[in-house]
């Protein structure tokens, strides 16, 4: 219940239509909501109006990323990726057969991306997701790719896994993912993994832009200050004491 109203915001979802998506009857549906409401889960506007989610999920929030060593220790090093590239990175973990966002550092730019930390991402047209995909190992990858829909998004959406392979194997190649408009139209991104010391991916982190600001030539640079990125989380994480020192 708490994912669809989730999808739905900000509108908010009726009791009704919570109910008849959730194959729930309508009065266990209030129930439950009476009972999310009285907690701060959701919240109505008044009575009768719409439920939304409330703020104590942003409290619950919170204390899981302020309990994540990932986010602590990978914060001034995305504050610095941001400050060199001058455009939104993200930091994202897989869950399940998606990637999220676990942290985000605005850029400068007026014209910024739409997004928000806990948005869930597919794997199969985004910089993050092929990131994540490409240095996996190679059985979890293919039952991961067998879970994702290929919807095309945009006229550049990878929507064959020949394809999404492809690409994988010209990530490694390259050291870095790209995203050219596969998965919002206008946008580009870069990204590589945090890789631990086994070589598999922990994370990922990506800068995003307009493409009319991340032209063809700028993305070898960019790629290569991403992977410098990740490799300073990771020599983080890893206990690295010099980590922000040495990328900053």
């Amino acid at each position: 219940m708490l994912e669809l109203l989730a999808d739905a915001a900000p509108d908010g979802l009726s009791v009704s239509d919570i109910a008849e998506r959730a194959q729930l009857n309508r009065v266990t549906a209030h129930r439950i909501l009476a009972a999310y409401k009285a907690h701060g889960y959701v919240r109505q506007d008044g009575s009768g109006e719409p439920y939304r989610l409330g703020f104590k999920l942003v409290e619950l929030a919170q204390s899981v990323l302020s309990e994540s060593d990932l986010v602590r220790l990978a914060q001034p090093i995305l504050d610095g990726l941001v400050e060199r590239a001058g455009e939104t990175c993200h930091l994202a973990v897989l869950d399940g057969a998606e990637a999220v966002y676990v942290a985000k550092v605005e850029s400068s730019h007026a014209v910024r991306l739409v997004s928000r930390v806990g948005l869930r991402l597919p794997l199969y047209c985004t910089g993050l997701g092929k990131a994540l995909l490409a240095w996996m190992d190679e059985q979890h990858a293919a039952r991961l790719i067998d879970l994702q829909c290929f919807e095309r998004r945009t006229k550049h959406t990878i929507v064959s896994k020949k394809a999404l392979f492809a690409e994988l194997e010209a990530t490694r190649e390259r050291g870095y993912a790209v995203d050219l408009g596969e998965n919002e139209v206008g946008v580009r991104c870069v990204a590589a993994a945090v890789r631990d010391r086994e070589g598999l991916p922990v994370a990922a982190v990506s800068v995003s832009g307009p493409d009319a600001r991340l032209p063809d030539d700028a993305l070898e640079t960019l790629g290569l200050l991403v992977v410098a990125t990740t490799a300073s989380i990771a020599e983080a994480l890893n206990g690295g004491q010099n980590a922000q020192a040495k990328f900053l």
